[in-house]
């Protein structure tokens, strides 16, 4: 099996950043019970973006360049998006959170015997929460960050495939811990350094829409996410970004006219004075050419 990670609130960020468009607490409604779900927690997680505004930037743009210069001046250069098609834009959003344990461990050496593999760890200070989720004990250390943040790690009861199950297993575990909030022990931990990188394409997110205040239709048409973990005995650095192309279409019936095919032509006088056009054409790729 392979990493898998959830970070949600960059892709909160990014449906924020489309009220620069879109305008301000949109509704949003997806075409799958995951984007339902996601959905469901988005006034939540948009406050927390908010609230890491000091860690995360986001943007809206109708320039792709503008998107990829945001995205590569933030480490990202891998997240970029072609030229938007008509009444198409795009958003972005970067979290960049680094964190030193309040007290640094030290680094060491331990061995996998069932991978028959040595591997780098730490060990270090922690907090030691022994709770109680289902039926079954489970014993959670905390280390603490020298700017506010906590990270926890206990092992997990099977192997997961989806972000989605991921936030759920934490989720499972929160309310437990705030019951033991003043039951910890002073302890030790002992984990791998990690350096883990996580592609997800978003495919849930896909065709999820809103509407303008002018009752227009937005959707979501692209989007992808690539998050990076490093944690060694000094700190950890998580680094996530996400993007979202978004495509406006029309409230009504379209009235625009896009010649992009080879097509008839025809000039009249405006008055209707003539009893036929002055010409009338057919104009073919071959004839596709500035005047000279």
């Amino acid at each position: 099996m392979t990493s898998v990670v959830s970070v949600p609130h960059p892709l909160a960020a990014c449906l924020l950043a489309s009220e620069d468009v879109l305008g301000a607490e949109r509704v949003w409604h997806g075409a799958t019970p995951l984007a339902e779900a996601f959905f469901a927690q988005y006034p939540a997680l948009a406050q927390d973006a908010n609230a890491l505004s000091d860690v995360m930037a986001r943007m809206s743009s109708f320039d792709h360049e503008a998107l990829n210069t945001f995205f590569a001046e933030r480490g990202f250069p891998q997240i970029r998006f072609e030229p938007f098609d008509l009444d198409c834009f795009g958003v972005g959003a970067v979290l960049d959170l680094k964190m030193a344990w309040t007290k640094a461990g030290e680094p060491t050496t331990s061995y996998d015997y069932q991978r028959k593999t040595p591997y780098p760890a730490v060990e270090g200070d922690c907090w030691v929460y022994i709770i109680r989720v289902g039926d079954v004990s489970q014993r959670v250390g905390a280390m603490n960050t020298q700017n506010g943040y906590t990270v926890w790690m206990t092992l997990a009861d099977r192997a997961y495939e989806t972000p989605f199950e991921v936030a759920q297993a934490v989720q499972t575990m929160l309310a437990p811990l705030a019951q033991a909030a003043y039951s910890a022990y002073d302890g030790t931990i002992h984990f791998p350094m990690v350096d883990l990188s996580y592609n997800d394409p978003l495919k849930w997110i896909l065709n999820a829409s809103t509407q303008t205040d002018q009752g227009q239709t937005a959707k979501i048409v692209e989007a992808q996410q690539l998050t990076t973990f490093a944690m060694d005995h000094q700190g950890a650095v998580v680094k996530s970004a996400a993007k979202m192309g978004m495509m406006l279409e029309c409230a009504g019936p379209s009235f625009d006219v896009n010649i992009t095919a080879p097509f008839l032509l025809w000039i009249t006088k405006t008055d209707g004075s003539l009893s036929v056009p002055v010409m009338s054409a057919y104009v073919d790729y071959d004839a596709w050419k500035a005047p000279t």
